[in-house]
């Protein structure tokens, strides 16, 4: 069903405005600019940021005005923090100031501490608003009360920040985070873990480890690998063996791209063992419904010198790999002939045609010659005919 429901002037008119720009229509601009400028709903900063952007590409520096003196700064809805930068930068661009301090103590005062990356946006076009007592205010809001699973953006940017307190700022935030964060997601204690190194604060990385995430993170995780790696460069060497013997013993073998993810991390450990125990549970175990994740769980079993492992699972995907789409199909082929497994290949080989890939079949080493004419119903080549024996 196509949607013709009307769209806001807002979502329309820069698009517009721009190509009767282009094409010298002057008049049509000023019309356009001037409904615009005059009915802008202010529903969405962003759109109203974009107008004012359009508006000044296209000459209309009075329609600018308009929309201006219709006080967006105040009457924009404020339930996207994104959004709400690019507006208070759009009117910092236009030189509103008194409109940047309303829409910034506006900003502050609705800031969705929940986006991290929002956040660090508004701090930073807050700061190059001049507006340091608001900068300061939404600083404060979120080193006491950002999520602590989200705050690694919003404390890189404090670190960043050339402005007196910011570094202090920013170890606040990092030291609450450390010693409160949930340690539920390994991807997000590791970016708290890296960001803690990266940063040089090894106070609040020696808390964050003194609660023993490797012990504590799920290792069923498709990231698991994030905080076995994070450990590992953070010099936690048994934590970082404590996990990957949990994970090698215990980590859900559902998803076998995040298997072979865990098998890199284990191998870059140098975790030897562990890597035997997970190559042999996936190999016998992991599903086969995605060809593309088997393909990349062999490349990783080959990259661990799992050579046993990579016959096992060669000969369970040649057998029972899903072959309904053709690119999936030769990706696995292609893979098997590079693992060495030839023999596999040529289960795989012989599964094509009833498989619907009699293309493909035909394409493997000799058998465009072999099955020019096809094959009988028990699988020989098909002797020579011609169009005369069509009947």
């Amino acid at each position: 069903m196509i949607d013709t429901a009307p769209r806001p002037v807002a979502l329309q008119a820069p698009r517009l405005l721009d190509a009767l720009h282009e094409a010298g229509a002057a008049d049509q601009v000023k019309v356009l600019a001037a409904r615009a400028a005059a009915h802008d709903p202010f529903g969405d900063p962003a759109a109203t940021a974009i107008l004012f952007y359009a508006l000044r590409r296209a000459g209309a520096a009075d329609q600018g005005e308009v929309l201006l003196a219709r006080d967006p700064a105040r009457h924009a809805v404020l339930d996207n923090s994104r959004a709400t930068a690019r507006l208070l930068d759009a009117l910092r661009k236009a030189g509103a100031a008194d409109q940047v301090k309303v829409l910034a103590a506006r900003a502050v005062a609705h800031a969705d501490l929940e986006d991290s990356v929002a956040i660090a946006l508004l701090l930073i076009v807050l700061r190059e608003a001049g507006a340091a007592d608001q900068a300061e205010v939404l600083t404060t809001r979120a080193v006491a009360h950002a999520p602590l699973d989200k705050v690694v953006t919003i404390a890189v940017f404090l670190y960043a920040s050339r402005e007196a307190g910011a570094a202090d700022q920013a170890a606040a935030l990092l030291a609450r985070a450390a010693a409160h964060a949930p340690l539920d997601d390994p991807a997000a204690t590791a970016e708290l873990l890296d960001a803690l190194r990266s940063l040089g604060a090894a106070n609040q990385g020696g808390i964050l480890l003194a609660r023993d995430p490797a012990r504590q993170a799920p290792v069923d995780h498709p990231y698991a690998n994030m905080l076995l790696d994070a450990l590992r460069e953070a010099g936690a060497a048994d934590q970082a063996a404590v996990l990957a013997a949990r994970a090698a013993a215990q980590a859900s073998l559902d998803n076998p791209a995040a298997t072979a993810r865990l098998l890199d991390a284990l191998r870059a450990a140098g975790a030897a063992d562990q890597v035997k125990v997970l190559a042999a549970r996936a190999a016998a175990h992991a599903p086969l419904d995605n060809p593309a994740a088997t393909v990349r769980l062999l490349d990783a079993l080959r990259g661990a010198g799992a050579a046993d492992q990579v016959k096992v699972l060669a000969a369970r995907a040649a057998a029972h790999a899903p072959l309904g789409d053709l690119r999936a199909a030769n990706t696995l082929m292609d893979a098997l002939r590079s693992a060495g497994a030839s023999d596999q290949a040529e289960v795989l080989t012989h599964r094509l045609p009833p498989a619907g890939l009699f293309g493909l079949f035909c394409r493997q080493e000799k058998h465009q010659v072999l099955y020019k004419f096809g094959r009988t119903q028990d699988g020989r080549a098909a002797p020579a005919w011609g169009w005369d024996d069509l009947d």
